[in-house]
């Protein structure tokens, strides 16, 4: 009987590394075996040559990967019936663990406040997962980041739950202000954010258009549903919100009330705003240029319009105001209407 558990145990384990499995909580998920049952199981199959075992460097942390042939090495169908025939974790600290998973936690986290070894709590999480119990956030790390199976939120790994930490309570961001942020690797912030982006807890605007014509870098912005992440902690840094693209009061003044009354021509705006026709002029043709205002026709004398852009500029404006932010124009901006160095003499 031990034969066959340990053959069942050996076939397991072999298929793991077969998917790519190739480190010991992996393999022992995949396998849906504890790990000092898979530690015995890989030794027996790197004993029989199907399986290779590699040191990595300074950590010494070994990786396996399946030998040339190992497939034919083994009936496959021993397998069968092999993943979930291990009890569930018992015992006090089992107890401990699972009430200590009202959200979303890591390994590090766990064995901090459980007081228990990282090892100790690493074998009970990879029972549970090989259970069905909790599930994780990362297959490659399976005890990083796990929650029980139940939790209904998207469940991030730790790279995007620090990127989402990161991202402003109001206001966008963008990549290079995240990775400016302590505690956010820089180089997984893109992927995070793409993540974060296709999960629904944060989305991403186009940049403004600089006076050059060219787009301006993604900015990103939360969501509800991000803000109300559990895994967003509360304590942590934010990133600044992003620059915006014009400070000019006439340039405010202006989208305020474009916003309000629609589609209007310069020399309206001039009238209504107390400016002269040629500064409005200027003005609307700065905004065309920044892609925050377009023509509504072909016609010399139409209307111009917000773009889309525009209405969210002039809404962020106005978010600021609210909060007491005054708006700062991004590096290098000159004002429509204005000249870098002393001012023009009359």
């Amino acid at each position: 009987m031990r034969a066959r558990a340990r053959a069942v145990a050996d076939a397991a384990c072999l298929a793991a590394l077969l998917d790519g499995a190739d480190r010991l909580s992996r393999i022992a998920v995949a396998a849906g075996l504890d790990l000092p049952s898979t530690g015995r199981a890989l030794a027996r199959l790197e004993a029989r040559g199907l399986v290779v075992a590699t040191a990595n460097g300074r950590s010494g942390r070994r990786t396996w990967r399946a030998a040339p042939g190992a497939a034919t090495g083994l009936d496959a169908a021993t397998a069968e019936g092999a993943p979930g025939r291990i009890a569930p974790p018992s015992g006090p600290a089992a107890l401990r663990l699972m009430n200590a998973l009202d959200r979303p936690r890591s390994l590090t986290e766990l064995s901090a406040e459980l007081g228990l070894s990282r090892q100790r709590v690493s074998q009970l999480l990879v029972r549970f997962i090989a259970q069905g119990i909790l599930r994780t956030a990362d297959p490659l790390n399976p005890t990083r980041v796990v929650a029980r199976a139940d939790f209904a939120d998207v469940l991030l790994p730790n790279a995007a739950a620090r990127v989402l930490s990161a991202l402003p309570d109001d206001g966008a961001t963008t990549a290079t202000r995240l990775r400016a942020v302590r505690n956010v690797a820089s180089g997984s912030v893109d992927g995070a954010l793409d993540r974060l982006v296709a999960s629904g807890l944060a989305v991403a605007e186009a940049g403004p258009v600089s006076a050059a014509g060219l787009p301006g870098p993604l900015s990103y912005r939360l969501t509800p549903a991000g803000s109300r992440h559990p895994q967003r902690a509360a304590t942590v840094r934010r990133a600044e919100s992003g620059r915006l693209p014009v400070s000019s009061p006439r340039v405010q003044a202006v989208l305020a009330r474009m916003a309000d009354i629609g589609p209007a021509r310069s020399c309206d705006l001039a009238r209504e705003l107390g400016i002269e026709a040629h500064s409005a002029n200027a003005l609307m043709q700065y905004l065309k240029r920044r892609g925050l205002a377009m023509k509504t026709g072909p016609d010399a004398k139409s209307p111009h319009a917000l773009t889309e852009a525009g209405l969210k500029l002039r809404a962020e404006f106005r978010r600021r105001e609210l909060a007491g932010d005054p708006a700062r124009p991004a590096p290098g901006v000159v004002e429509p209407g204005r000249r870098r160095g002393p001012p023009l003499r009359p």
